[in-house]
């Protein structure tokens, strides 16, 4: 849950079950407005996360049906007028290496 205090967004837990719907959502929003809350703990740390590997075709068709809908020849439309517009490497491979030579950070920056 984010929740915003003096032009701050702050990230809070709620650990009384996983909020599956939307409609769960709202009822957990309409319950908390104009309520105040007690901050009882709080918790700083770092975590370092390594990075998941990068789609092969089947993985992103796969992921991109399950969180989109789209279709796998939709999807391998878009991925191939992304890679000739330079934006992703070919996406008619199974490969999920990156090579050491390529400058991710220049890429993501621009």
């Amino acid at each position: 849950i984010v929740a915003h205090h003096n032009n701050k967004e702050l990230e809070l837990e709620y650990f009384k079950k996983q909020i599956s719907t939307v409609s769960d959502a709202k009822a957990i929003v309409e319950n908390l407005s104009g309520q105040t809350a007690i901050v009882d703990k709080i918790n700083r740390r770092t975590v370092t996360q390594q990075p998941h590997p990068s789609f092969n075709l089947s993985s992103l068709q796969s992921e991109a049906y399950r969180h989109l809908g789209f279709k796998p020849n939709r999807t391998l439309a878009l991925a191939q007028s992304l890679y000739l517009n330079s934006a992703i490497s070919y996406p008619r491979t199974s490969s999920e290496q990156l090579p050491d030579t390529l400058d991710i950070k220049g890429i993501l920056t621009g």
